[in-house]
């Protein structure tokens, strides 16, 4: 979502920009020509609507029957989550849902939640409460759990497969001609042993 913290930072670059005019010849001065120099959000970290698909899961698993709340938590993970806060609700909801004893109907797991949240303090807990007073009765369906759970982790994926690319970037830009392929097959072998691609599959029931 021990709190899991991730940190990024949305990088800007100028454009190219028009040229201030020069001054006409026989003036002191020429009318300045604005200069806008718009920036772009780095198109790979997550947005508003990312964001979202993970709170839209966390009201789905939080109300979802107790069968498929348990596929999602065997294959989804709370470090798949970018925001710190959805990591530590859904490792609650999941706490929350095993103390339920697997009682049908959101408000037994909302009481198991009070429940588990009651054994915390401080920062931590309060930022859970501000979250899930935030997602309680978002419009959610149920059938589509898989489906935002699917979204969340490909999201991980991706970002887990940049820094790899960035990582490999890095480790070439100083490395012999004779090690480039022994450092991308190690970053490749690095990025399947996080396991993800498996737990995609099987999220989703594919051949593993």
């Amino acid at each position: 979502m021990t709190t899991l913290t991730e940190t990024a930072t949305a990088t800007c670059a100028p454009t190219n920009a028009p040229a201030l005019s020069a001054a006409e010849p026989g003036t002191s001065t020429a009318a300045p020509v604005p200069v806008v120099v718009p920036g772009y959000a780095d198109p790979y970290l997550p947005d508003d609507a990312d964001l979202a698909d993970e709170r839209l899961l966390l009201w789905a698993f939080i109300t979802a029957p107790t069968d498929k709340a348990r596929h999602i938590a065997g294959h989804l993970r709370a470090a798949d989550f970018y925001q710190p806060s959805h990591a530590d609700l859904y490792r609650v909801a999941i706490a929350a849902r095993r103390t339920s004893c697997g009682l049908p109907g959101p408000q037994h797991v909302m009481d198991a939640i009070a429940t588990v949240m009651a054994s915390d303090s401080g920062r931590h807990r309060q930022l859970v409460r501000d979250l899930l007073v935030a997602i309680v009765g978002l419009d959610v369906d149920p059938n589509r759990l898989v489906e935002y759970a699917s979204t969340v982790l490909h999201l991980a994926m991706r970002r887990h497969a940049i820094n790899h690319a960035q990582r490999v970037v890095q480790l070439t830009a100083h490395a012999q001609p004779d090690e480039l392929h022994a450092l991308i097959a190690e970053a490749g072998t690095a990025l399947q042993d996080t396991g993800m691609q498996q737990r995609y599959r099987q999220l989703n029931g594919l051949p593993v």
